[in-house]
């Protein structure tokens, strides 16, 4: 009678733990059960065989998970699409040289990258240098015109000694030629010691300098850029023209505070993408934490609407597999990973249209930290 008693205990034991129900919140959409089988109980954070995790209840509050329900709702429909930092048109600029020459510094010395400058400061100058028989014949010159204008000169003086007996006339023609030749020679030897002044276009930073004195450089070199880091553009692409007007708002997904303003869209294709450009500004003013050539991720946000489940975008991870997940509780201890669909929604959220229902206990803080449970 022990014997049998023992054994129908054993039995009404296993099968109790074979048939235990699943955990609240861990059904699917259509409400199956997303609990794996039953598996034998282990202490401390482990990885299960079913693809679980169960992590203790003090190790819960030391990674700081936080769940919840999340409620079925209507979310503005949004796109991410690939964008990259540009210089504003109208707030930076290209400092170049027209004819070319030797380098030697400004005022204040050679400017250097992040240095702010104003409009019209002389960053540099760019001496001339011709070519020896051009330079020989401007010498040549100088000194026929310095000769010429040394005769010009004693002539007038002999005609003023003749006053009244020349007429005015001559007098007045003497004085017109003596002006004209002390100009040309003025202009011809500034010629041989020409340099170019190099000045900033606009009020802002330099953002690349590639001049160093001494320096030699060709016409039309590229020798400093100069950006108003408070104004600048986001250019975007999209293979979709028609979502153009439809377009309602845009952030940054990696800065939540920059605001983007649609400012126009190219109507032709490059390789193929049509490309939208974008105002960039923070909402209180600050400066742009943004540089020109970086290269960011554009959320666009739609005027339609779909329905889904709004989370922070921190509680969607990748499973081993590379698919998007998010965990929910089955339990006190342990956690299911859920493949899901989502889209972005702005900076810091996302919404997930397949994969999760309104009875689903979800991690919205910490997804992280189970994802790496080995």
């Amino acid at each position: 009678m022990k014997r049998l008693l023992v054994a129908l205990i054993s039995v009404g034991l296993f099968a109790a733990a074979t048939v235990a129900c699943a955990s609240p919140g861990a059904h699917g959409p259509n409400g199956e059960h997303l609990d794996g089988p039953a598996v034998a109980k282990v202490d401390g954070l482990a990885r299960l065989p079913d693809g679980s995790v169960q992590v203790p209840v003090p190790a819960q509050r030391r990674m700081g998970l936080l769940t919840r329900f999340v409620p079925l709702t209507d979310a503005p429909a949004a796109l991410q699409l690939p964008g990259r930092v540009i210089v504003d048109p109208n707030a930076g600029g290209r400092v170049q040289t027209v004819q070319g020459g030797r380098i030697e510094p400004g005022p204040k010395g050679l400017p250097v990258a992040g240095q702010r400058v104003r409009r019209g400061e002389v960053l540099a100058y760019v001496r001339f240098h011709g070519e020896p028989f051009a330079k020989a014949n401007q010498q040549a010159a100088l000194a026929e015109l310095q000769a010429n204008r040394e005769i010009a000169a004693q002539r007038l003086q002999r005609l003023r000694s003749l006053e009244g007996s020349v007429p005015r006339k001559d007098v007045e023609a003497a004085e017109a030629e003596l002006a004209s030749l002390r100009t040309r020679e003025r202009d011809v030897g500034a010629s041989l010691q020409a340099r170019e002044a190099l000045t900033a276009p606009v009020d802002g930073v330099i953002a690349s300098a590639n001049a160093l004195a001494g320096q030699v450089v060709e016409p039309r070199d590229v020798l400093f850029e100069v950006v108003d880091p408070s104004h600048v553009l986001v250019e975007a692409s999209t293979a979709d023209p028609a979502i153009v007007p439809r377009i309602s708002g845009a952030r940054l997904q990696e800065q939540g505070d920059v605001k983007l303003t649609l400012a126009g869209a190219s109507r032709v294709l490059r390789d193929g993408q049509l490309t939208l450009t974008f105002h960039a500004q923070t909402d209180k003013g600050r400066a742009l934490p943004l540089a020109v050539g970086q290269t960011v991720d554009v959320i666009v946000t739609l005027d339609t609407q779909l329905k889904g489940f709004v989370l922070p975008a921190s509680a969607v991870v990748r499973n081993p597999a590379n698919e998007a997940i998010v965990w929910i509780k089955s339990g006190a201890e342990r956690y299911i990973p859920q493949p899901v669909a989502y889209r972005p929604l702005d900076s810091a959220s996302v919404v997930v249209t397949q994969g999760l229902g309104e009875a689903n206990r979800v991690v919205v803080q910490g997804a992280a930290l189970i994802a790496q449970i080995r």
